[in-house]
């Protein structure tokens, strides 16, 4: 066990007959435990408990280590390196995915409150290391416990900003579903290994991979691809609001208004659909659209080249009047001009000049 902390999960393997060693770099973990492990824990760093040596190792446990390691596929390549053909790998590392981060910002995480941690894994990034370093998954998961009290209030808050409605198992089901809970688990294996490949979780990791960061980041991307001097109308069947994290060049893009915003109803007709595209070709306007895959305006779009298609993602766009989705920015002053313009174009003003024309 590297990162053993106290030894605790050395204790246990050792009671149940395991012949367990644990390993962490501050010494001060073991003051307690000695009498109880004795020479089964040591602060010897990574690089010597791996150096290369004819042991085979038939289980590796490394509970929030590669987040704070420099080089963690050197760390991984290490490890396979030890392990017995059927050896394995469990890995709990923070999740990059976590939901607290994409609905409320990074402050609201509780994985970035430690200046020392220097990597947040997502299911593909960690695949992706895996196959770096000559493994692969057997098993990926993320719990719908193991949350702070804190963590799990913000989860929570999180889940209701994007829509998710229900009891609390519920809700954390389907966010455990999307892997955005707080942490990751895995259980990884030598490439070689006899051990039967895990083919649901490689279409689920590929599956969750275009939507792994947020909408509005994805938008940012696909924007900043297009030429500077081409205006672009962003398509969708809901509202946008102005997101926590939209860019300053995206907000710039739509003050400027390089950046337009189109919405379809959710039965557009391929007629009117296509007169909306014969006038956006004539504007020179890229068009990119929001796919919520499967409806409508995502069939008739398929026949259409030449649009960049962005993938919503798991959760609902928030319609226009959600709590905390306001316009960033806005100043007293703007706000009173909004307020004036509103009281100008007021019904009530109105009012007087109908009840004219109607008696």
């Amino acid at each position: 066990d590297y990162g053993c902390a106290m030894g605790s999960l050395v204790y246990a393997l050792q009671q149940a007959g395991v012949n367990a060693t644990g390993h962490d770099i501050n010494s001060d973990c073991f003051d307690g435990t000695a009498k109880y492990l004795g020479d089964k824990v040591s602060a010897a760093p990574f690089e010597e408990i791996f150096a290369e040596s004819a042991r085979k190792l038939h289980l590796v446990t490394m509970l929030h280590v590669l987040d704070y390691m420099p080089r963690p596929l050197d760390a991984m390549r290490a490890v396979r390196a030890q392990l017995a053909d059927s050896g394995i790998v469990y890995l709990c590392v923070s999740n990059g995915l976590f939901l607290v981060r994409e609905a409320l910002g990074i402050k609201r995480d509780d994985n970035f409150a430690l200046p020392t941690q220097l990597h947040n894994f997502t299911p593909k990034s960690l695949d992706s290391l895996m196959q770096a370093a000559h493994m692969r998954l057997l098993h990926l998961e993320t719990r719908e416990s193991h949350l702070s009290e804190g963590g799990r209030a913000a989860l929570f808050e999180a889940a209701k900003k994007v829509g998710l409605r229900g009891d609390d198992s519920a809700i954390l089901a389907k966010v455990a579903e999307q892997f955005q809970t707080a942490e990751l688990f895995a259980i990884a294996c030598r490439d070689d290994s006899p051990a039967p490949w895990n083919r649901e979780l490689a279409a689920q990791i590929a599956a969750r991979a275009p939507t792994e960061r947020p909408l509005w980041q994805r938008l940012d991307q696909a924007v900043a691809a297009i030429d500077p001097l081409q205006k672009v109308v962003i398509c969708s069947e809901e509202r946008l609001t102005p997101p926590l994290g939209w860019s300053t060049e995206m907000h710039r893009w739509i003050a400027t208004k390089r950046v337009m915003f189109r919405v379809f109803p959710e039965k557009v007709t391929s007629k009117k659909l296509s007169a909306f595209l014969t006038k956006a070709a004539d504007r020179n306007l890229q068009v990119i659209y929001i796919s919520n895959g499967g409806t409508n305006l995502a069939n008739l779009l398929s026949e259409y080249q030449g649009i960049t298609v962005v993938p919503k993602g798991p959760w609902t766009i928030h319609p226009i009047g959600t709590p905390g989705a306001e316009a960033p920015g806005t100043s007293r002053r703007g706000l009173r001009r909004i307020a004036l313009r509103v009281k100008r174009s007021s019904w009530v003003r109105r009012v007087p000049a109908f009840l004219r024309r109607n008696t």
